[in-house]
């Protein structure tokens, strides 16, 4: 893809959702990339959606994750096409971008049950004191 060409919505969401389901399993992109017979380097631009996931690609991808194929397409919105922001149905998983939040997931998998719901209730009460100050 040339320099000038703009990312496409649908690339970009494809992206993000294999950076997700990857981040959240564990596994590096030197490991993915490894698996699917790519460089790091493009494994990295797939998941920033500037080179196209051919469809046979996308397949290896969503068996070497253990997903469907339709999870890569989960939460898309055209309506949303252009506007530069996340759309409601993303900002969920755009948390899941940082490598806090994958670690903050990854010790919440880890407790008890009782521990859980308490961490629920936690997380419940500071985001409604947090939307009260907006």
């Amino acid at each position: 893809m040339a320099k000038s060409a703009t990312i496409h919505p649908m690339d970009a969401h494809i992206g993000k959702r294999i950076r997700l389901r990857r981040s959240s399993t564990g596994i590096a992109q030197r490991a993915l990339a490894r698996s699917l017979g790519v460089t790091f380097q493009q494994l990295e631009k797939y998941e920033k959606g500037i080179n196209r996931v051919s469809c046979s690609k996308l397949y290896e991808v969503a068996k070497i994750l253990k997903v469907q194929i339709g999870y890569f397409f989960e939460g898309y919105e055209k309506s949303w096409k252009g506007s530069g922001k996340d759309s409601p149905s993303d900002q969920p998983l755009s948390f899941f971008e940082s490598r806090d939040a994958v670690n903050v997931a990854t010790a919440y998998h880890g407790l008890d049950k009782k521990s859980k719901k308490a961490i629920k209730e936690v997380i419940k009460v500071l985001a409604a004191k947090n939307s009260n100050k907006s």
